[in-house]
């Protein structure tokens, strides 16, 4: 799959209407789902939602065309409909839910957003969900350095 993906991504990389400068996202308020607690950050100058558009219009059609409709549909690719970072990962369900909601809420409401530099743009695959990808796994496909 590598070897499919990451020569499209690096021609996307290369286009002139691909942004290459670095950008800020802003690291909001914490956020408890019954299967984690993450922080959800903003991007004020649209540029993930412009990357993310480039991969769905440029990378999607091109894997449809080579994998074909099947293999295609059974891979199922994705893109997230939200940027964060997960902190905490539940592996079963909250013995005291209403209590592990009012003690995040107190510490959330501490929080003071904050402002993120984005220096790079990598795309990765998940093998499994929720995984994290170190910068040198087989599941980063493409890397992009930005100005």
């Amino acid at each position: 799959m590598l070897g499919i993906i990451q020569p499209i991504m690096e021609e996307i990389f290369a286009e002139a209407d691909f942004g290459r400068q670095r950008f800020e996202l802003a690291m909001n308020r914490v956020e408890i789902s019954p299967a984690a607690i993450f922080f959800l950050y903003e991007d004020p100058s649209g540029q993930v939602n412009r990357i993310r558009d480039q991969v769905r219009r440029k990378l999607f059609p091109r894997m449809l065309e080579i994998l074909g409709k099947d293999l295609y549909e059974a891979l199922e690719p994705k893109i997230p409909s939200i940027i964060h970072s997960t902190f905490v990962r539940f592996t079963g369900r909250a013995e005291n839910p209403q209590g592990l909601h009012a003690g995040l809420a107190a510490v959330a409401g501490e929080w003071v957003p904050t402002r993120v530099e984005v220096t790079s743009v990598c795309l990765a695959l998940e093998d499994i969900p929720y995984m994290h990808v170190a910068h040198d796994a087989k599941q980063m496909v493409a890397l992009l350095q930005l100005e």
